[in-house]
């Protein structure tokens, strides 16, 4: 696999152990693989960042965006959690 722009081969193999190792929640993550998930672009802040989002769909908006889905309403819940 080709490294990205400007990152490392070291940089790439760390972020293919990471996405081998990537959870969602307690679960093995299923998503897409390190090439398509190029978590070695990313700053330490972004990633600190990104941590917390996933969170707060995992905890929070997922319910709000079913609860929106079965009620047939405006998914109000889920933008004032993101404020």
């Amino acid at each position: 696999m080709p490294a990205a722009r400007g990152a490392s081969a070291e940089a790439f193999r760390e972020a293919r152990a990471i996405m081998t190792t990537k959870k969602w929640g307690k679960d093995d993550f299923w998503g897409l693989g390190a090439e398509w998930d190029p978590q070695w672009l990313l700053t330490p802040a972004q990633k600190k960042l990104q941590a917390k989002l996933i969170d707060l769909c995992r905890t929070t908006l997922r319910e709000n965006a079913v609860e929106s889905d079965k009620k047939l309403i405006f998914p109000r819940k889920n933008f004032e959690a993101l404020a």
